[in-house]
């Protein structure tokens, strides 16, 4: 595969971009082995799919779109070569970081969970950190370029696997759309769903044990309503997008939840 950056790519796919119809700017996503039956025949960059930026992007001017947005896009596209994503959602206490665990074991894939990216922060003493601990410590969402910052570093660590789970983001749909804008899209999203009052129980029942200062009664009501106005939202949004995979965490245990959960990445990943 051409090691060219990128971003020095830009210019000289112009013409090519112009040719397939493309209007707008483009970014470059590096294929996987997940992504080879999406490429077209006769592709004149096999190293590359050429894909359009979200129209989040397209309609709006260099003026309007965030500074930020902008030198993270920038930045990242430099940055090398991202593994396939395929997100988990599902409320807090619904087994998405268990289940992650198994399908990590078991296939190729890496497993990032957001919330240990930031409990880390949080302990490292920064500025950020303190921040983080903060908004944590009230059950609120992190703000998306925070959240995204780690969670790429996290997925360049990770580059050589077929995959990574990350466990629990998108929890907004202003990340959700940051992430596809500046980094990548996902493959698929992985939704557990579960009880309001099965997950409140078991919240509870780890908090005897986990020592994390959100699994106490009175963050967890805030961290369900949280995720009921702010996360629902996104699985809705993957849902109409035909890329959410959903899973009935409520039956049965662990093992139950697995034996559904697994055949949905058999025809994908073996």
């Amino acid at each position: 595969m051409n090691d060219t950056c990128p971003f020095q790519l830009q210019k000289s796919l112009r013409p090519l971009t112009a040719a397939a119809g493309f209007s707008g700017p483009t970014t470059l996503k590096p294929l996987s082995a997940m992504h080879c039956r999406q490429r077209s025949p006769g592709s004149s960059l096999p190293g590359f799919v050429i894909r359009p930026l979200s129209v989040l992007n397209i309609n709006k001017t260099n003026k309007e779109r965030s500074t930020c947005n902008q030198r993270m896009r920038a930045r990242w596209r430099c940055a090398g070569a991202l593994p396939p994503v395929i997100f988990v959602l599902g409320g807090p206490g619904s087994g998405k970081g268990t289940q992650c665990a198994r399908l990590s074991a078991e296939f190729d894939l890496a497993q990032v969970c957001v919330g240990d990216l930031l409990r880390r922060e949080a302990l490292s003493g920064s500025a950020v950190g303190k921040e983080v601990a903060e908004t944590i410590g009230r059950g609120d969402i992190v703000p998306g370029e925070v959240t995204i910052g780690l969670l790429r570093n996290a997925l360049l660590e990770r580059a050589s696997f077929g995959g990574v789970l990350v466990d629990g983001f998108p929890r907004a749909m202003d990340q959700a759309l940051l992430f596809e804008s500046a980094v990548t899209e996902c493959e698929f999203v992985l939704f557990f769903k579960c009880g309001i009052e099965e997950m409140v129980s078991r919240l509870l029942k780890r908090g005897t044990t986990s020592g994390r200062a959100d699994d106490n009664a009175t963050v967890v009501q805030k961290r369900l309503q949280t995720y009921m106005e702010k996360t629902m939202p996104v699985v809705e949004y993957y849902r109409k997008k035909g890329l959410l995979r959903e899973v009935d965490s409520n039956v049965g245990n662990a093992d139950d939840v697995y034996t559904i959960t697994r055949p949905l990445f058999e025809h994908v990943l073996l």
